[in-house]
């Protein structure tokens, strides 16, 4: 945190691994994985994820104090959705 009490973050990227995982992505083809993030405002937490369909919705819902989501994730040629809970 900085003197006014707000969180800085810092580059994943700063981590070789992570490095080389976003640039083999980011020239990746059709149906190999890609980076995709996902922000979670509640939190204020960012999430860095590989998937070959990268989630276009996420649900997110409180039940007796638990916190549940779910992604969903459309193949366009097909016309397939998918949820995955996370």
């Amino acid at each position: 945190m900085n003197e006014h009490g707000e969180c800085i973050g810092e580059d994943p990227t700063s981590d070789g691994l992570v490095a080389d995982m976003v640039i083999r992505a980011e020239y990746s083809k059709y149906g190999e994985p890609k980076v995709s993030t996902l922000v979670e405002t509640f939190n204020g937490i960012i999430t860095l994820y590989i998937a070959v369909r990268p989630a276009i919705a996420a649900y997110s819902v409180q039940e007796s104090g638990m916190q549940r989501a779910a992604m969903m994730s459309l193949d366009w040629k097909t016309s397939i959705s998918t949820v995955r809970p996370f």
